[in-house]
């Protein structure tokens, strides 16, 4: 009778390799964030940067980092769960698409419930629908 290993053996031989995997997965991960943005033999200067969008609206900071050839993901989730604060979230992001649609040539979308992306104007967001 021939046994495989790993068929009747315990499961430490599997914990300790998945332990070790995900501890250097943690430990690449990490890396990451340290590492500095290289493309083509020249330092990145364009950044992902999240703001919230809240009653004191954040817009200049928006306008800022748009200006900068950033882009921003919008945090709208402090006035979306407030119901007395969804005109005031209306009325930001009605102020957003002027300022750097309407003025700039950039653009938004949701993303997701509680977040919109906000591009300069080299780039354009693709909807789902429009990019199959």
């Amino acid at each position: 009778m021939i046994l495989k290993k790993g068929i009747f053996s315990d499961d430490s031989d599997r914990t300790a390799k998945e332990d070790e995997t995900s501890w250097t997965l943690e430990r690449h991960l990490r890396e990451l964030e340290t590492t500095p943005s290289v493309g083509f033999g020249r330092t990145i200067r364009r950044y992902v940067k999240p703001i919230k969008l809240d009653q004191h609206s954040n817009l200049d900071k928006i306008v800022k980092e748009i200006k900068a050839n950033n882009i921003v993901i919008l945090d709208i989730k402090a006035l979306l769960r407030n119901v007395a604060m969804r005109k005031l979230l209306m009325d930001h992001i009605s102020e957003v698409k002027r300022l750097i649609v309407d003025n700039m040539g950039g653009d938004l979308a949701r993303i997701s419930e509680e977040k919109i992306l906000v591009v300069p104007g080299d780039i354009r967001i693709l909807s789902r629908e429009s990019s199959e």
